[in-house]
């Protein structure tokens, strides 16, 4: 333990750590409260089954390749039924998850790394990833967000190593991979710590020996893993047999295709400022560098990066940066982790003070580059310019239909290409917001062909023109 985790007790180290990552997320998140703050693209999809669904109809295994997630699917029908349309709540419950998400990070990382300050910079440095924590502020991604928090209830689990530990651990993985598909290979990052802790050399003796520990310790979750995987392959085989259209979904397994993906997630993840290929060299050197100096815990996020990121690594057609969520954490782990390599050098070399010195720089270069990171803004800016538009469009509409016929044949003229309120067709903002099951809604086309279109629909019909998100109602025929 170094010297300056002995100024405060545990608590009060673990109040100020907590702290710390709570102020940086809010610091960098304050605007997911702006009052222009809205749904956004598929959140009217989940929106739509909370309001339509049964969301008590979901199975306990999987019955789908993906986008099977009741875990997510009932908060957000909880979220509905509590909050209604008011965004403002559900961003709230969205920064809370996220947040927590980055305390248990930081409580993680301090077991792993010995040390509550450099867990707790583990866990700023992912709070603060705007490049990929879409998590905090997309209704439509809480099944990321939901997913880590399970699996890292499954790692405090499995580190406490209690009598119920192994149990415990399966059972918060399993809840993890029904919160999304993507924690599949979650044991595999549990296997790799149980053989990094264990392992000291090289000698075939040592491997074998770490080995046959690391799968006494992570059967359980491995086991579930099995269960797991081979229930989404036999619906995978299935729909290959049938000929199914994957769409962006569907996976390529080749060498080149993971690479690639690598490059992009690395990129995202340390928020675009390298190329891709830089990207890559970055952690190859970082990598490097925890083997050379053998540092276990660099390693290890190292290999945790490639396990947390392997089912979207062969995604070829489908590659955004908030799939970059779940795999940021160990990026930063073998960040952290080789610096607090050079300060326990340091400390070696010069003495206590040196340990005080580059502490204070550390701290003082994470509170810079958290200002700097929101001062950027990346995407905000425009994000905030579509959500007032959608929060036009949301009040314009309300005031342009009283209501809304059920089977009824709606046309929307002006409605440009991109993320606006009736992105996702059938139209289900009209669905929600006026609570009717089925409607034929039409938005795509020149003006003239829509207006064709809804000359020859019967009635009931309605004719809405979109303008920049001040929706008019321009005819209906009851």
């Amino acid at each position: 333990m170094h010297s300056t985790n002995a100024v405060f007790t545990p608590r009060v180290q673990h109040i100020l750590a907590s702290t710390f990552v709570a102020i940086s997320a809010m610091y960098i998140f304050r605007w997911v409260f702006y009052p222009e703050m809205t749904f956004y693209v598929d959140d009217w999809n989940w929106l739509n089954r909370a309001v339509f669904g049964d969301w008590t109809a979901w199975t306990v295994f999987p019955s789908a390749i993906y986008n099977d997630r009741p875990i997510g699917a009932t908060i957000i029908t909880a979220f509905y039924y509590a909050f209604g349309l008011n965004y403002t709540p559900y961003g709230m419950m969205l920064v809370f998850i996220h947040i927590t998400n980055g305390i248990l990070i930081s409580v993680v990382a301090s077991k792993l790394l010995s040390s509550r300050f450099y867990g707790a910079i583990v866990g700023v440095l992912f709070v603060i990833n705007i490049n990929v924590a879409y998590q905090a502020w997309w209704i439509g991604t809480i099944f990321d967000s939901t997913s880590l928090f399970f699996c890292l209830c499954a790692y405090l689990a499995f580190l406490s190593k209690n009598s119920y530990s192994l149990v415990l651990t399966a059972l918060f993985y399993f809840i993890a991979v029904r919160s999304k598909e993507a924690s599949l290979p979650f044991p595999f990052i549990l296997f790799a710590y149980s053989f990094l802790e264990h392992n000291s050399s090289v000698k075939l003796s040592e491997i074998v020996k770490s080995l046959q520990h690391a799968l006494r310790s992570t059967w359980p979750a491995l086991l579930t893993f099995v269960v797991m995987f081979g229930i989404f392959m036999k619906y995978y085989i299935a729909a290959k047999v049938a000929a199914a259209d994957f769409g962006p979904y569907a996976p390529k397994f080749d060498i080149p295709t993971m690479i690639d993906g690598a490059k992009i997630y690395l990129r995202y993840i340390v928020f675009n400022f390298l190329s891709l290929d830089n990207a890559l060299l970055a952690y190859l050197a970082g990598s490097a560098i925890a083997l050379l100096t053998w540092t276990r815990m660099a390693i290890f996020g190292s290999i945790g990066f490639l396990i947390a990121a392997a089912p979207v690594l062969v995604l070829a057609t489908q590659r955004v940066p908030y799939y970059g969520y779940l795999p940021s954490p160990y990026v930063a782990l073998l960040l952290v982790a080789l610096v607090q390599r050079f300060d326990i050098f340091l400390a070696s070399k010069l003495g206590v003070v040196s340990d005080y010195v580059l502490k204070t720089i550390v701290v003082a270069t994470t509170i810079w580059f958290t200002t700097y990171i929101y001062a950027i803004g990346y995407y905000r800016e425009p994000l905030l310019a579509t959500m007032r538009e959608a929060s036009r469009a949301m009040k314009t509409l309300a005031s342009a239909l009283t209501h809304v016929e059920n089977n009824a044949k709606v046309v929307i003229t002006g409605v440009p290409p991109g993320p606006t309120l009736f992105m996702h067709a059938p139209c289900h903002a009209i669905n929600v917001m006026f609570k009717v099951q089925t409607i034929d809604c039409r938005i795509e086309g020149t003006a003239a062909d829509l207006l064709a279109t809804y000359a020859k629909f019967p009635a009931p019909k309605i004719l809405l023109d979109y303008n920049g998100g001040n929706v008019t109602l321009r005819e209906r025929s009851p």
